[in-house]
């Protein structure tokens, strides 16, 4: 699929919102669903992470900044909201259980690929999608049919008889 980027903004604050807009709008375009688009976030990343083009630089020096300076900075802060809004609304999107527990785990993942691709490592978004993937597959919502006035009946002509009884003073299947 096509990366979609635009021109990366010359204000700091502006590109905080160009990143992460960028970033929703691909995930989202390239996934029907919250679940998918969770995990599409990773594509993006490679995607971004492997071009050569003045926007993807832009945005790769940003995520290098985060991760020299720490979190602490005010607009490291504000790009660490951003982007917990994005995840937050994605879970609960998708009614993940304990969407709480995933979305720091995925933050954290987040963190790491981030840090592993400043520091030289092309394939960290192709791995990081692949642990993405081991936690949704944790916390995805229970989709089991619920089945309110009891579970339906059973035919028993559906089962397979193998003409053997059971004789229960031995504790021995006999055939008949």
């Amino acid at each position: 699929m096509t990366l979609h980027v635009t021109s990366a903004p010359a204000r700091p604050t502006d590109r905080r919102r160009w990143s992460v807009h960028l970033i929703e709008t691909n995930a989202r375009a390239r996934e029907d669903t919250p679940e998918l688009q969770l995990l599409a976030i990773f594509d993006v990343l490679d995607d971004l992470f492997r071009r050569g083009d003045a926007n993807a630089r832009v945005f790769v020096e940003a995520l290098a900044t985060i991760v020299e300076r720490g979190a602490l900075s005010v607009e490291n802060t504000e790009i660490q909201d951003d982007f917990r809004l994005l995840l937050d609304a994605l879970i609960l999107e998708a009614q993940f259980t304990d969407g709480a527990e995933l979305a720091s785990s995925w933050r954290l993942l987040l963190s790491g690929v981030i840090s592993k691709t400043v520091q030289g490592d092309q394939d960290a978004a192709l791995r990081g999608k692949r642990m993405g993937g081991d936690l949704v597959s944790r916390h995805r919502a229970l989709t089991a049919p619920l089945f309110l006035d009891g579970p339906p009946a059973l035919d028993t002509d559906d089962y397979i008889d193998l003409d053997v009884d059971h004789d229960l003073d031995s504790g021995h299947d006999v055939a008949s």
